[in-house]
């Protein structure tokens, strides 16, 4: 019974840890910050996926910032659209609700933590929930 409370305990921190990992990941591919990564900036507005940190935009826009986005959504993605999605963003509240978006679900890993003994591993995997938020912290 323990270890199958430790095992979901640790599923759980796996499930919301992924979460807040590719909500982060998302959010820097906006602020062309993944090509540290290896990655494309922009790729997921580039080949048409709508993420987390676009919705938010988009939700939050004026209506005049929302027709201009769907726009370039509904058309080839160039450069110079990356570019004004990416003002857009800047000059926005998504930047902050994005990156709370995603300390929330840290928050949801770092509880499932409370039922593991305190050890290494334990201390490892919060340094490792503190280490992806800490990533854009200073924006």
């Amino acid at each position: 019974m323990y270890y199958q409370r430790i095992q979901a305990a640790l599923k759980e921190f796996g499930l919301n840890f992924g979460i807040a990992f590719q909500i982060i990941d998302d959010y820097q591919d906006i602020l062309n910050e993944d090509a540290k990564q290896g990655s494309c900036t922009g790729q997921d507005a580039a080949v048409g996926d709508i993420t987390l940190p676009l919705l938010i935009l988009m939700d939050i826009s004026s209506k005049a910032e929302r027709c201009e986005l769907k726009k370039i959504f509904e058309n080839r993605i160039d450069q110079a659209s990356l570019e004004r999605i990416r003002t857009v963003f800047l000059n926005s509240k998504a930047v902050k609700m994005t990156f709370d978006a995603a300390l929330s679900y840290v928050d949801r890993a770092r509880g499932c933590l409370g039922c593991l003994e305190n050890s290494d591993y334990k201390r490892s995997l919060n340094d490792l929930a503190d280490f992806i938020v800490k990533i854009d912290s200073g924006r």
